[in-house]
């Protein structure tokens, strides 16, 4: 018990760490902050929840494919490389087609509605980039969790290292490479 408590912390601080330090990182470099803070700690929490929400939606897109396109997809959830190219191009088609849409659309929609109901705070171009970072910054920390789950509890510690640099210094950066680089 005690040890699978100290296993869950391992991940809260694995999932936390990428999406905190870029948060610090615009935080600490953006020149001014002409968006409300209120606003944009919401859209942090909607990103986290949005990440929930296309989590269901895949699960439930899984549920209706072949088990041929099954097998490939498990393996490649579970850090094991496709067997052969047919199944590259299958989990290509799968991200591109199926799972990219549905995240990128609901961050989308969550933007959406934060500029229909609080049209205040949207007052120059700057002020919806600030949004989809946010955004994206909080959908990154629920999709880290998801996927250090596997390789930390499975004891993989060379995949666990593997994903979180990947996810540290790929993923998320380049939710605010643009944003600070626009800044100057």
């Amino acid at each position: 018990m005690q040890q699978s408590l100290f296993i869950w912390f391992q991940l809260a601080g694995l999932a936390i760490l990428p999406s905190g330090f870029w948060l610090f990182f615009y935080y600490y470099y953006s020149s001014r902050f002409t968006t409300s803070r209120g606003v944009l700690a919401l859209l942090f929490l909607g990103g986290i929840g949005s990440a929930f929400a296309a989590y269901g939606i895949e699960r439930w897109g899984i549920t209706v494919l072949p088990q041929e396109v099954l097998g490939v997809l498990q393996q490649y959830f579970y850090f094991t490389p496709p067997e052969a190219f047919q199944d590259l191009g299958i989990l290509a088609l799968f991200v591109f087609l199926f799972i990219a849409p549905v995240e990128e659309l609901l961050k989308f929609f969550l933007i959406i509605f934060t500029v229909k109901r609080f049209p205040s705070h949207l007052n120059q171009v700057i002020d919806g980039i600030k949004f989809g970072i946010v955004v994206g910054l909080g959908f990154a920390l629920l999709e880290n969790a998801f996927y250090f789950h596997t390789p930390l509890f499975a004891g993989e510690t060379s995949s666990l290292l593997r994903v979180f640099f990947l996810r540290f210094f790929g993923n998320d950066s380049l939710f605010l490479n643009g944003q600070v680089l626009s800044d100057e």
